[in-house]
C-alpha cells in the first residue's frame, strides 16, 4: 500500500489498533480477516486473544486448531488451500501424517490418515455431519452464509477432541499389535527434553519405578517413539506422571526464548496430557522441590484445558536426598496403587 509514495504504516491501516491506545504494536502487511471483515495487521491476525497479546477482538470465530493448542495461534488466518477450514498462519499448512504432528493441523484432503481422522472426530462428537451442537460447538445454522465450511461445519469452529480415538482407530484398522512392547504400562513419563532437570528426573524416575517391578512408558527406552506410539503409550497406561517445569536455557539450542522451553510451551507435552484427559487417564504432576512455591505460577501457563490439574496435589521431588527421593518415589506408587483400586 502506497501513500504519497512511502509506505502506509500498519497502525493506521489496522482496525485493533483503532480501539484502544494500548492496541498499537502492529507489525506485518494488514489483510483482512475471512471471518469478521475486519482490517488487521499480522501481529493482530488471530481472533480473541486480546489487543496487547496480540489478535483481534469482535471475531466470533478463530482459528479451527484443538481449544488446548490455540495459545499457539500467530499470524493472519486463511483458509486451508486443501480442506477450506480456516486456520491461523501457524496451524495453515496440513501435516504430512498424522502420526508427525508439529505445528499445522491434520487436513482430509492433504495429510496421510487425515480423512479418517476427520471421520473419527465426528463420530466421538457423536453429531451427524450437518451439526456438531452436541459437541458444544455452534450448528451450521448459525453460521453466517458467507462462513467457509467443510461438511457443514462452521470452518471456524474448533474441532472436539478426535486424536485419541482416532489414533487407536488406526491401529484397530490396521490389523497392528502393539508399537511398543509390553502394549500396556503402569506409568507413562510426560516431560520436555528442553529441560535438563526435567530430563533427569524422568530417567532416574524410569530406574527407580522400573527397580521396584513397574512397567514405565519412557521414550528414550521405547523402540518407536513416534507420534502413534506415544498416543498408544498414553492411552494403555494407568497414570501419566507429568514433570511440570519451566522457563529454562536449552543447552542444545541456547539462543531459544527460554520461554518456550517451558513444559506447558512444548506441543507434544499438551498433545499427552489432552489424550489422557480424553482417555480418562489420571494425570498425577509432580515438580522439583526448588520450584514448589512456583506451582500457581507456573500452571497460569497451562491452557485453559488444563487448568484443573492445580486442583491436584503435585509431589514434589528432592534429588539432593536419597532417602527423600524414595519416599516421593512411594508416593507416586501409592497414586498408582488409588486409580487401580478405584477401577
Amino acid at each position: 500500500l502506497d501513500l504519497g509514495g512511502s509506505a502506509v504504516p500498519p497502525v493506521l491501516m489496522c482496525d485493533e489498533s483503532k480501539k484502544s491506545i494500548w492496541y498499537r504494536h502492529c507489525k506485518g502487511e494488514c489483510l483482512e480477516c475471512p471471518i469478521c471483515h475486519q482490517t488487521v495487521c499480522r501481529y493482530h491476525g488471530s481472533s480473541n486473544n486480546g489487543g496487547l497479546k496480540g489478535g483481534h477482538s469482535g471475531c466470533r470465530g478463530g482459528c479451527a486448531t484443538s481449544a488446548v493448542f490455540a495459545h499457539m495461534c500467530t499470524g493472519h488466518m486463511k483458509p486451508c488451500s486443501s480442506c477450506t477450514t480456516i486456520y491461523c498462519s501457524y496451524h495453515l499448512d496440513p501435516v504430512g501424517h498424522v502420526g508427525k504432528l508439529k505445528g499445522g493441523h491434520v487436513c482430509s484432503e492433504g495429510t496421510v490418515g487425515g480423512k479418517l481422522v476427520t471421520r473419527t472426530h465426528k463420530q466421538v462428537a457423536g453429531a451427524p455431519e450437518h451439526s456438531v451442537a452436541s459437541a458444544g460447538a455452534p450448528s451450521a445454522e448459525v453460521a453466517p452464509a458467507s462462513t467457509p465450511t467443510l461438511g457443514g461445519y462452521p470452518a471456524f469452529a474448533p474441532p472436539p477432541p478426535y486424536a485419541a480415538a482416532a489414533s487407536a482407530k488406526v491401529q484397530a484398522e490396521s490389523g497392528a499389535t502393539a508399537i511398543n512392547d509390553p502394549g500396556r504400562w503402569d506409568f507413562f513419563l510426560s516431560h520436555t527434553q528442553r529441560s535438563g532437570h526435567a530430563t533427569t528426573l524422568a530417567a532416574e524416575l524410569c530406574a527407580s519405578l522400573v527397580a521396584r517391578g513397574y512397567t514405565c512408558w519412557y521414550d528414550v527406552k521405547m523402540r518407536d517413539k513416534s507420534m502413534l506410539a506415544m498416543n498408544e503409550g498414553v492411552l494403555n497406561s494407568t497414570l501419566v506422571i507429568a514433570i511440570i517445569t519451566g522457563p529454562c536455557v536449552n543447552p542444545d539450542l541456547p539462543e531459544d526464548d527460554p520461554a518456550s522451553n517451558a513444559y506447558f510451551s512444548r506441543e507434544l507435552c499438551l498433545r499427552e496430557l489432552q489424550w489422557a484427559r480424553e482417555a480418562d487417564v489420571p494425570i498425577q504432576p509432580i515438580i522439583r522441590s526448588d520450584d514448589k512455591k512456583l506451582i500457581s505460577q507456573l500452571m497460569e501457563a497451562a491452557p485453559s484445558t488444563l487448568k484443573h490439574l492445580v486442583n491436584i496435589d503435585f509431589i514434589d521431588f528432592d534429588r539432593s536426598k536419597v532417602a527423600r527421593f524414595d519416599v516421593d518415589v512411594d508416593s507416586l506408587v501409592e497414586a498408582l496403587k488409588k486409580v487401580q483400586s478405584a477401577r
